[in-house]
């Protein structure tokens, strides 16, 4: 009963949100339009007691969502099958994102941005952080990436050379950071 947390896709058409059922915690992915359920992704068994943190990708093909542990599970939407899963380790991420082209996971631990290559794992730092961010928004052309920091400041990065950019004192904490479709 109730629901842990939950990621609309870039269209509208679908969402995904960790819930539970029967002694083990899943992910409901819906139809948005016709309200039914699309897809039942199990958590595993014993381990998982709720998924913190998800995102969906842009192409609406893989959620990914973290787990207890420290382990994040991609599942392939359409098989419901786990595409794969990375244990994290240490402490919980802050966020998880999939890059622009579905390709990567964009993953905030301990300050450290990492983009993890879905086929190896392998990653890259993006950029380490001056504060302690809690969301990020990366714009369309991948120029941009933007924090959203429990500070209540925002930081603005070059998403290519992690080089802070400038940073907007005195925010509200909010929810998930977006640009518009323009890149704005």
């Amino acid at each position: 009963s109730g629901i842990s947390d939950a990621v609309v896709s870039d269209d509208f058409s679908i969402v995904a949100m960790g819930g539970y059922k029967t002694n083990s915690v899943c992910i409901r992915v819906y139809n948005l339009n016709t309200g039914t359920i699309l897809k039942t992704l199990d958590g595993r068994p014993n381990v998982d007691q709720e998924f913190v943190r998800m995102a969906m990708s842009s192409d609406n093909k893989y959620v990914a969502a973290i787990g207890d542990y420290y382990t994040i599970t991609i599942w392939d939407i359409n098989t419901g099958q786990v595409y794969k899963q990375l244990s994290v380790g240490g402490t919980q991420p802050n966020f998880i994102k999939f890059t622009n082209d579905g390709k990567s996971l964009i993953v905030e631990r301990d300050r450290y941005i990492r983009v993890y290559n879905m086929v190896d794992w392998s990653y890259k730092t993006l950029l380490v952080s001056v504060y302690e961010p809690y969301a990020i928004a990366v714009d369309n052309n991948e120029n941009y990436a933007v924090l959203g920091n429990y500070n209540a400041n925002i930081t603005v990065y070059n998403y290519k050379t992690g080089a802070l950019k400038y940073e907007i004192p005195n925010t509200t904490l909010s929810g998930p950071l977006s640009f518009d479709p323009s890149g704005k």
